[in-house]
């Protein structure tokens, strides 16, 4: 069988049709789970809700996601493969986006962003490993970390949109005073409408997926024997039996390991109750607020500026290296926040301390956990559960982001920022310590490659370009 290439260079026009795609994606994403920051207040405004009403509001679409994550990655990824999968995520996104403005009541408005979360689960696990599968290697990092950039920029058009349309609470007539709801929901259908025709018009079936796909096709109809075991796409490559036996299973269960501790650091850390709750959350700092409004977007524009800084340099100095910068500087600003916490009084009026470290708070988790996660377990998986790896990923986020912003309003109160941001000290370090230990990294290695890149890894050994390494000796 001759050589599969599924790691090629790609023209311009598929390169920008790539990054049209993550961005769009990434778009979908933050707007619509930044959008609580509106929309609660907004229909609480109309409907008077409760506390715990709130909650169900704010968690529906991550629970949504949960079961879109589970369907897609154990189903349809596979077996509909990415380009099929994609499509059927963004119609189910524009469908219950725009069924949500139909009625105002909270139950309807709950269960339709459930369904538009699901979709939301489904294109979560596969945009990733979609633009991942169809970038080069080198170029891989800020392929998927564009999705993080987008991500960060939807989050930034709910507040700017925040600062167009009324106050929540304008009580007087009108469509834009009573409805403004409505718009909010309504735009965040756009960007899957764009995703829908890049994918639809111009983006192909993911090579590695086809590769894999035709691979399994032949070892099913194949009635012998080569013994060979192998993780590898390009048959010049392949490993042995003998050299991968148990090994190979301790590869899944370390980038299982790996992707748990990570989904923990990426949402233990607060950081859904501080994109989800921004507003309540700096008023907590002290931020007064007539003013709380416009420093909501300070935070979300360090939220886009830490990961911006984060893509020139991803692919460059490596996942490990920008996830151990970005903890650091997290560990040292929240220090200063809690500090801060603890020693300053309200009256002093020196609110913009803690506001200051929290944004700088905020752009070491855009440098690290947050560009890194999504480009981390779209490649440390072999690539027979590739898909698999990346939907338990995706769905460990949405279920901690779930629980965390359905409990957060009921505890706000009674629960000091500093004892909060204490709690994220210990998540930190716990994360670091076992990264350091447990994660290689993957930088510029071919996703046909993976499983050699952890052999090397757990036996001490450095394999950065695996399959540069087999062309060297062939």
């Amino acid at each position: 069988m001759g050589r599969i290439i599924v790691d090629k260079d790609i023209s311009t026009w598929q390169w920008v049709a790539i990054i049209s795609a993550a961005i769009l994606g990434g778009l979908n994403n933050g707007f619509s789970a930044a959008l609580v920051n509106g929309l609660v207040p907004r229909i609480d405004s109309r409907l008077g809700l409760s506390d715990v009403e709130e909650g169900v509001l704010a968690s529906s679409l991550f629970v949504g996601a949960v079961l879109g994550c589970l369907v897609a990655g154990f189903y349809m990824n596979d077996k509909l493969g990415r380009k099929i999968t994609t499509i059927i995520g963004e119609t189910i996104i524009v469908a219950g986006t725009m069924g949500q403005v139909a009625y105002l009541n909270l139950w309807s408005i709950s269960i339709l962003r459930a369904f538009s979360g699901f979709g939301i689960g489904i294109c979560t696990v596969t945009k990733p490993l979609y633009i991942a599968e169809l970038s080069s290697s080198k170029h891989r990092g800020k392929a998927v970390g564009a999705f993080s950039v987008a991500f960060s920029l939807g989050y930034q058009l709910v507040f700017l949109l925040e600062n167009l349309l009324p106050d929540a609470g304008d009580t007087r007539e009108g469509f834009i005073y009573q409805e403004s709801w409505r718009l909010e929901i309504a735009f965040s259908a756009l960007p899957a409408l764009g995703l829908l025709v890049v994918v639809l018009a111009v983006l192909p079936e993911s090579p590695v997926w086809l590769a894999f796909k035709n691979k399994t096709i032949q070892e099913a109809s194949s009635t012998g024997k080569d013994n060979t075991d192998t993780e590898s796409l390009v048959p010049g490559v392949e490993i042995r039996n003998g050299s991968l036996g148990q090994k190979k299973y301790n590869v899944v269960c370390l980038a299982y390991s790996v992707t748990s501790v990570l989904a923990v650091g990426h949402q233990l850390t607060l950081m859904a109750i501080i994109m989800t709750f921004t507003r309540s959350f700096i008023e907590r700092l002290g931020v007064p607020e007539t003013v709380s409004q416009e420093w909501s977007q300070a935070v979300a524009g360090t939220h886009l500026l830490g990961v911006l800084a984060a893509m020139p340099v991803v692919d460059l100095l490596g996942r490990r290296a920008l996830l151990f910068f970005g903890c650091s500087v997290m560990f040292v600003s929240n220090c200063c926040i809690i500090i801060f916490e603890l020693t300053l009084d309200e009256s002093e009026g020196l609110w913009g301390l803690p506001l200051a470290c929290l944004c700088v708070y905020v752009f070491g988790y855009q440098i690290g956990l947050s560009t890194t996660y999504y480009i981390l377990i779209s490649e440390i998986f072999p690539v027979h559960v590739r898909a698999q790896g990346n939907a338990t990923g995706s769905i460990m986020l949405y279920c901690w982001a779930a629980l965390v912003t359905s409990v957060y309003p009921a505890i706000d109160e009674a629960v000091p920022v500093a004892a909060l941001m204490g709690f994220c000290q210990v998540i930190l370090v716990c994360v670091v310590l076992i990264i350091f230990v447990y994660l290689p990294d993957s930088t510029g290695v071919p996703l046909d490659q993976v499983a050699e890149m952890w052999i090397a890894f757990m036996s001490g050994k450095s394999l950065k370009h695996p399959a540069e390494k087999a062309q060297r000796a062939g």
